[in-house]
């Protein structure tokens, strides 16, 4: 989030069937918002900035970068 309130009711859903490809979605926040910073984390490491988003974008499609360990979102 840029500026305004939280998102809310995240939701990660594989795109294909190798999972390879997650959809992330979220719903907009009541308040109005300027865009959103979308964040990732591989294996509980430090947070870095994957992207920002303009206001009228819930979603985004991320491609998986490792085989092994997991990887965290935040919006």
């Amino acid at each position: 989030m840029l500026a305004g309130g939280a998102p809310t009711r995240f939701i990660g859903n594989w795109k294909d069937a190798e999972h390879s490809v997650l959809v992330l979605t979220w719903r907009a926040p009541a308040e109005a918002v300027t865009g959103y910073k979308v964040e990732l984390r591989s294996n509980r490491g430090e947070w870095k900035e994957h992207s920002q988003l303009p206001a009228d974008q819930l979603k985004l499609e991320l491609t998986k970068s490792a085989t092994e360990g997991e990887t965290s979102f935040r919006v």
